[in-house]
């Protein structure tokens, strides 16, 4: 099990995807992996009402779901008190993932990720961190 100290308690991490299956796997690998709480979402506005309800540390978003409308779902969701928002997708432009950091999101994370690295991510991401870190970035243009 990797380092599950996000927060004082317990780490809680919203998955919003309007797949069922994406959700119920992410959330399952971040329960079990990192001893977290999840909370699911089928899309934007009930991702919305779960962080503006509940504090969070780290919210999942997927970039092409309901409600979403671009960056400005992201926007929409870093306005609650969630700690950390990142997006989620199958793919995605790396513009796009370099305009959501720069609006201050705290990453984009691939869909395909093995699970270990998604954890890793996750657990990163809840303690302030980038991913994928700069170097990975550059990488990838």
């Amino acid at each position: 099990m990797l380092d599950s100290s996000c927060s004082k308690d317990q780490i809680r991490v919203i998955v919003a995807d309007d797949s069922e299956i994406v959700r119920s796997i992410i959330s399952a690998m971040i329960e079990n992996g990192l001893s977290a709480e999840c909370s699911s979402a089928r899309g934007l506005d009930e991702a919305l009402k779960i962080a503006s309800d509940t504090p969070v540390d780290l919210v999942l978003l997927d970039y092409q779901m309901p409600g979403m409308d671009g960056l400005n779902g992201l926007k929409r969701i870093m306005a609650t008190d969630a700690r950390h928002v990142a997006l989620l997708s199958g793919a995605m432009p790396s513009e796009v993932v370099e305009e959501a950091i720069a609006l201050g999101a705290s990453g984009f994370l691939p869909k395909t990720l093995p699970p270990r690295d998604m954890l890793g991510a996750v657990n990163a991401m809840c303690l302030g961190e980038r991913f994928p870190a700069q170097h990975f970035l550059d990488r990838m243009m």
